[in-house]
Formats: structure tokens, sequence, C-alpha cells
């Protein structure tokens, strides 16, 4: 929830960058709780909320990000 807070603050990260969040499904109540002002970076794929993905899939977008986040 901290990071969704943060955006909804800071939206010119949203317009710079894209944030994927990626794992268990306990994100989804991140995704229901989240900010109003975030439903447009939600509807615009700038903000995505993946689940669980392949490791092929993991690979791919851990060497295509700038910045990686763990919990």
């Amino acid at each position: 929830q901290r990071v969704l807070d943060m955006l909804a603050h800071h939206p010119d990260l949203l317009a710079r960058y894209r944030f994927l969040f990626v794992g268990r499904t306990g994100w989804l109540a991140d995704q229901e709780a989240m900010p109003d002002s975030l439903h447009d970076a939600v509807r615009t794929k700038r903000l995505q909320f993946l689940g669980y993905v392949s490791e092929y899939e993991k690979y791919k977008l851990l060497r295509a990000a700038q910045a990686t986040l763990y919990p």
C-alpha cells in the first residue's frame, strides 16, 4: 500500500515509468484499496497488477526493469 500511496502523491513518476506489481494475490487487496487518483494509470497501463508470472516472464521483466522493489 505504501508504494501506491507514494505514486498517488507523485503522479510525475507514473508519467515517466511503468509500475508492475508481480507476485502473490495479496497485491490484489492493495489494488482494491488503491487511491482513486491511480485508476487512470491502471486504465492506461502505466500501473499494472500481473499476479504470478512464469520464470521466463519474470526473467524478461527483471532484465527490462530500471528498478526492482522487494517487500
